[in-house]
């Protein structure tokens, strides 16, 4: 981890000078790898590049930081991450069962998600720590959970119990699930699926070539035609 994160925060900050916005941003950027517990107020001021009092002048303390951390990943998660599940979630209505425009539904949804979730860098922290809370939602990050997990669930819910017509609610819960979890896996798995693939970054003709496998994979699960690979990736 380097001292500070000035690069960075150049980019990340409306004013780099906002003492404010240098501490969000920076803290954000060390949640994404770890608990805000083990966050020192003292090694974010420090990466930051600011006085040690300045969390407490401009937040209140390390609690109100957190909030203020955890606020920005909502905002920008309902900004971008928000508008997916609803495209989606008219896309499904407009569809009205016809298995080719659920098909095209689930092709952009899968495209859409994985191109905003991957690559996890610095300047797109705010993904990084919805991704890291997959494994565990820490206390403080419930409205995380209600602000991303909550609603794609129900959207993929909502997709399942159109295009199988799927009505027992366990079997139906499960595949839900398991579609859920084939997006967010390889985006919280994203240094082992590199590693895996011999790939050192992601680029978008990577990105599109993971979304035609697992989009597909999706559409198998929901029986619905499969599409070209030409194709999911073009979305």
């Amino acid at each position: 981890m380097p001292d500070r994160y000035d690069a960075v925060l150049d980019v990340l900050c409306e004013d780099p000078s906002c003492c404010s916005e240098r501490l969000l941003h920076t803290a954000g950027i060390l949640y994404a790898g770890q608990s805000f517990d083990s966050i020192s107020t003292r090694q974010v001021t420090s990466a930051a590049g600011v006085n040690l009092a300045a969390i407490a002048y401009y937040f209140g303390g390390k609690d109100g930081l957190q909030q203020a951390v955890i606020d920005h990943v909502v905002a920008r998660s309902n900004e971008h991450i928000g508008r997916i599940f609803a495209e989606l979630d008219s896309a499904i209505d407009a569809a009205d069962g016809d298995a080719d425009c659920l098909t095209e539904a689930t092709v952009r949804f899968g495209g859409e998600i994985l191109r905003t979730c991957l690559p996890l860098d610095p300047q797109t922290w705010w993904v990084a720590v919805i991704t890291r809370a997959l494994g565990l939602l820490s206390p403080g990050e419930e409205p995380i959970y209600e602000a991303v997990f909550l609603p794609c669930h129900r959207v993929v819910r909502k997709l399942v119990e159109t295009a199988t017509g799927e009505s027992d609610v366990e079997r139906l819960g499960i595949l839900t699930e398991a579609l859920v979890g084939d997006f967010l896996m390889i985006c919280r798995n994203q240094p082992i699926v590199l590693r895996s693939l011999g790939w050192d970054h992601f680029t978008p003709e990577r990105i599109d070539q993971v979304s035609a496998v697992v989009t597909n994979r999706m559409l198998g699960r929901l029986k619905l035609p499969a599409a070209a690979v030409s194709a999911v990736a073009a979305e």
